[in-house]
């Protein structure tokens, strides 16, 4: 005779055996209502600006204006000559006297280059990969059986750090493994004229289940 129970699946096994079921029913439920959403909210309509008096602009002629003469120009100095010598004068005395032109107090600024200091889209030289983290794969995606490539926006620093990573092309599940791996890679950073330089990147990160 077997013991009461015995032939009883118990909640906690139940709950286990129906858990994937229940998952992909909540997803496609999640789906099906974002889309009833998306048709059945209005979409907004972009009113365009109205002036509501056209009294507050008021149109001026310029017919009745009278245009001032220019003024008289001034007549040009001579430039400096040399001071004959007299009788009598000292050498001091009839040392001409040398004007430099206006030219000369004028000299242009030096021109300083001006450094970025946010990361460039293009480079000459492109990063290279030297040290590569595999993504964990979670385990509620794992028994949904989710699969998909996320692909994610970083930015590289000079260092060849990865500082900052965002998914621009999501897989509800698998973005936060994604990013978590990406932050630990590591790369020769970009250059441009031969000068390490921050840089935006977009890598792909696959998730595979394998049977």
């Amino acid at each position: 005779m077997c013991p009461p129970g015995a032939g009883q699946m118990t909640a906690e096994q139940r709950f286990r055996e129906d858990y994937p079921r229940i998952l992909r029913a909540a997803v496609l439920g999640a789906l099906v209502l974002h889309v009833v959403a998306f048709l059945v909210v209005p979409g907004i309509r972009v009113r365009p600006y109205r002036i509501e008096s056209e009294s507050a602009f008021e149109v001026v002629s310029v017919r009745d204006w009278e245009i001032p003469a220019p003024p008289e120009e001034l007549p040009s100095q001579p430039p400096p000559t040399a001071v004959e010598p007299t009788d009598g004068a000292s050498e001091d005395a009839t040392t001409p006297v040398n004007v430099l032109p206006f030219e000369d107090f004028i000299r242009p600024l030096p021109v300083r280059a001006v450094k970025s200091t946010g990361p460039r889209t293009s480079w000459e030289v492109p990063p290279k990969l030297v040290r590569q983290v595999l993504p964990d794969y979670p385990e509620l995606a794992r028994l949904a059986e989710l699969e998909g490539t996320v692909m994610l926006r970083i930015v590289i620093d000079e260092s060849g750090d990865v500082v900052d990573a965002r998914a621009v092309q999501s897989v509800p599940g698998l973005d936060e493994a994604a990013i978590e791996a990406v932050l630990q890679w590591k790369y020769e950073p970009a250059l441009q004229s031969g000068i390490p330089v921050p840089i935006v990147y977009h890598v792909p990160v696959r998730f595979e289940l394998r049977g």
